[in-house]
């Protein structure tokens, strides 16, 4: 057998690969050229119209977009500090490894013997000089020849530029390009890893025109509600209606009372106001910026139907302790997972807690779409139903409507991403820890830095990065000027909103959220953001605090 090239490998049209060849688990684009005795590994993204000479070695979460040119012999690392045996002293094992993610841009080029070193980026059009090891990003443009990598030409191409203050320029080496600016996400790199199956779902849908719950949104619903460990997934329009639908089914009335956490999405109080109940706000956990617990007790009077729990930036709320609260009561918890798919507590997924869990695919979160969409997962097969008929007009059978509902389904091209994504959620949430675990080990030196607390027992998929900082609003300034996408989640606690003035709170009512509202500092978090990236976010974070 002269190639190995795995079942799970996706293979764009009129692909060419010669003998002696090994590919498991990845994904070529249409029109590449692969040249003998390569190998490339589970996680890879090759784009189309490539060309990729014999010998080479291509690692899991490597990223190589349209149009690149990568020379004989050229050999990426993915594993910074790579061993042979654990702590245990057993063979080392894919849960050993910590494995950074890599991005070859469009139309770069790779010269022979070059090897690229865990996490760097080369941009668009640069030039990679054979033999040379490349250990931080190749700016767009440039031209990098050496060991270690050196810019000879900064940009080849012409491209506007932009004045950074002077620390950071001496960093950079030259005036601030767009492609050096670093922001607080970045989905384009997570289209590069998926583009190809987008595209092939897209022309599948068109071609059959199956837009209205097809059969991409059944498959992803059975699909999420695995992930979820639950019986039910039924996906809505956005997650805003999943968290009012999965109030509606619970039965909540007009009049009735919600207890949340005043630290969140405005959407979070927003969604019980439409189902026409009363939010009723608790303060947060001085470390974690979790729903308080100790106080919910307090809160509950003969009108409380619900408590919705978030489990935010990326963790779960405390959920053992608040059941026990909730079952003493007999009040169902509606989970707001909307930044926490992945996440688990103990090993038990979000979204598995509670009498229902509502969940938001906004682009930006973990598992995103390419617009607004949502979904409700629960093992209660009463609650899935009536989320249903509430999403389609209140209809359970065509033309048939026994009560009003809405207009929210998930629409079937939202799902086809949403199924491409997930196939990579697990992975990138592990890349997520990583890149968390940098920061912790980056920013701990930072006089006046407070580094995010993680509770026992979760998995934190690290959604957002959240810091506390001294004179936030004046470092926030200068991190934009340096080119930092960084911003604040959330400025205005929700109680302190004017749509929520009706409700009577006013400041000083939950001193810890408003305290938190004034320091926490959200930094850049992506999956395939590099540590070189990170050491800039950092250093310009240390100017800033000067």
């Amino acid at each position: 057998m002269t190639k190995r090239i795995r079942e799970d490998v996706q293979l764009g049209r009129d692909v060419v690969i010669h003998d002696f060849v090994n590919l498991y688990g990845c994904t070529i684009g249409d029109e590449t050229r692969i040249g003998p005795f390569v190998e490339i590994q589970e996680g890879v993204t090759i784009g189309a119209r490539c060309k990729i000479q014999s010998h080479t070695f291509i690692c899991s979460g490597t990223v190589v977009e349209d149009e690149v040119f990568i020379g004989h012999g050229v050999m990426f690392t993915n594993d910074r500090f790579p061993r042979a045996t654990n702590d245990l002293g057993e063979l080392a094992g894919p849960d050993d490894w910590i494995c950074e993610p890599m991005r070859v841009a469009r139309g770069a080029t790779i010269g022979s013997g070059a090897i690229l070193l865990p996490g760097v980026t080369v941009g668009e059009r640069a030039l990679v000089g054979a033999g040379a090891v490349v250990t931080k990003d190749v700016p767009r443009g440039a031209v990098v020849i050496g060991h270690p990598a050196r810019v000879r030409i900064a940009n080849v191409l012409p491209r506007e530029t932009h004045t950074a203050p002077a620390p950071l320029l001496a960093t950079l080496g030259g005036p601030l390009r767009d492609d050096d600016r670093i922001p607080l996400v970045d989905l384009r790199a997570q289209h590069d890893e998926i583009a190809e199956r987008v595209r092939g779902g897209f022309a599948r849908v068109l071609e059959t025109s199956d837009f209205i719950l097809g059969d991409e949104v059944s498959a992803f619903e059975a699909r999420f509600a695995e992930l979820c460990e639950v019986g039910h997934c039924v996906g809505v329009g956005s997650g805003t209606d999943a968290l009012e639908f999965s109030l509606r089914a619970l039965g909540v009335c007009p009049g009735d009372e919600v207890i949340l956490p005043c630290n969140s999405f405005v959407a979070s109080a927003a969604a019980v106001v439409h189902a026409g109940a009363i939010p009723v706000f608790v303060d947060v956990d001085p470390g974690t910026y979790l729903l308080d617990v100790n106080q919910v007790s307090d809160r509950i009077h003969p009108r409380t139907r619900a408590i919705v729990p978030v489990h935010l930036y990326g963790q779960l709320a405390p959920m053992e302790p608040l059941m026990a609260v909730a079952s003493e009561h007999g009040i169902p918890i509606v989970e707001d997972g909307a930044q926490s798919q992945g996440a688990r507590w103990l090993g038990r997924p979000a979204g598995s807690f509670g009498d229902v869990a509502a969940t938001s695919f906004y682009p930006g979160k973990n598992l995103g779409a390419y617009g607004d969409a949502g979904a409700v997962v629960t093992n209660d097969e009463n609650i899935a139903d009536r989320v249903r008929a509430l999403r389609n007009h209140g209809s359970r059978v065509k033309y048939e409507h026994p009560e009003l509902g809405f207009n929210s389904r998930l629409d079937t091209l939202q799902a086809v991403v949403l199924n491409a994504k997930l196939e990579h959620l697990a992975q990138w949430n592990e890349w997520r820890r990583a890149r968390a675990a940098v920061y912790g080990e980056l920013l701990r030196h930072l006089d006046g830095v407070v580094l995010p607390a993680v509770a026992p027992g979760n998995e934190h998929v690290w959604h957002l990065y959240v810091i506390r900082v001294p004179r936030r609003d004046e470092v926030l300034g200068h991190l934009h000027e340096y080119g930092i996408g960084a911003a604040i989640h959330y400025p205005t606690p929700i109680h302190l909103q004017g749509a929520f003035r009706d409700l009577g709170y006013s400041m000083g009512d939950f001193p810890v959220a408003e305290r938190a509202a004034r320091e926490i500092l959200s930094l850049p978090m992506y999956p395939h953001i590099t540590r070189v990236q990170q050491e800039r976010v950092v250093e310009a974070l240390e100017q800033a605090l000067r």
